[in-house]
């Protein structure tokens, strides 16, 4: 099943963690994408608008914030989802059953400006903050992976598109872990000073398929 929708906002983070930590977090039926003893992360929020199945008129609007780590699946780099923050329960619901993803419940702190983004969120007794301040520089395009899911020892494939924004332009970033990164993630998480932000481009995701590894 296709979703589509609206990023009416992004904005995301890329960074590194320790190679042991990755492995652990990633469940090890994967190799990890070590890169001298660390391996990539991202994290990326979402502000979706009118996300939808194409062939039903239902749409939902909400905020997720998806964190990865770099994994090698069939001899290429891909992003494995190791958390699905989203605000909204009844999106929520709808992203852990069609889209596989692992999901908490999460509050999401979103303020946005011309020059400057700072994000706060929660989920349960931690959290993490994000300012962001916008400059003109052009960032740099990221290296395109697959993106992927697991449910225990089985992998999947998440379609997703890759239309062009209509804005993007580059910030300089700080990040201010209050727990949410070391427990989703690990400790020693250390995050690239720049980031990314993007604004309204189309949003397409599509239903896990099952991965072969073999």
């Amino acid at each position: 099943m296709e979703f589509i929708g609206r990023e009416r906002f992004a904005l995301e983070l890329f960074g590194t963690m320790p190679t042991a930590a990755a492995r652990d977090r990633t469940g090890g039926n994967v190799p990890v994408d070590d890169k001298s003893g660390r391996v990539p992360v991202s994290l990326t929020l979402l502000a979706l608008e009118g996300v939808r199945p194409r062939s039903v008129p239902l749409q939902f609007s909400y905020t997720e914030v998806l964190w990865r780590i770099g994994v090698v699946i069939r001899k290429r780099p891909a992003w494995l989802i190791v958390a699905a923050d989203v605000d909204q329960a009844v999106a929520r619901l709808m992203v852990r059953f069609f889209m596989g993803y692992p999901t908490r419940s999460a509050s999401i702190d979103l303020e946005e400006s011309a020059r400057n983004v700072n994000l706060a969120m929660r989920v349960g007794e931690v959290g993490l903050t994000v300012r962001a301040e916008l400059n003109t520089l052009s960032p740099p395009t990221p290296e395109k992976r697959m993106l992927a899911a697991r449910d225990g020892a089985r992998f999947f494939k998440v379609p997703w598109g890759d239309a062009p924004p209509n804005s993007r332009q580059g910030a300089y970033v700080t990040v201010t872990d209050q727990g949410l990164g070391t427990e989703t993630l690990a400790a020693g998480v250390a995050w690239d000073e720049g980031g990314t932000v993007w604004r309204t481009r189309e949003h397409v995701c599509g239903t896990p398929e099952l991965l072969q590894l073999i």
